[in-house]
């Protein structure tokens, strides 16, 4: 279904939770990375509600430029993940985050 916005990958982690790597043709389309993938994650959460009455919560984590440094993206999209709610239920790690605010990750 994001496929239709944007090349992606999709991974399974377990039954109810995966992962989205969104493909950027370059690093200029990132700029409003947030907007962007905001309005993707928006459609498909109310297509996956009006089909199947599942709630979808997302964090968004960072650009990256190598597949190497995916791993750095997911673990800022999994510290921001622990903040959604049901009113924010698909939120960006901000890039400016001061490093006092930073949790542990496990």
């Amino acid at each position: 279904m994001g496929a239709k916005y944007l090349p992606l990958y999709a991974l399974s982690l377990d039954l109810r939770h995966f992962a989205l790597i969104f493909c950027f043709a370059d690093s200029s389309d990132t700029d409003d990375y947030v907007e962007s993938l905001t309005d993707i994650l928006q459609s498909i959460s109310g297509t996956l509600q009006n089909y199947y009455n599942v709630t979808l919560r997302c964090g968004i984590g960072i650009p990256v430029q190598t597949p190497a440094t995916i791993c750095d993206s997911y673990q800022y999209a999994r510290q921001i993940f622990r903040n959604t709610e049901s009113k924010d239920a698909i939120i960006a790690f901000d890039t400016d985050h001061s490093q006092e605010n930073d949790q542990e990750f496990f």
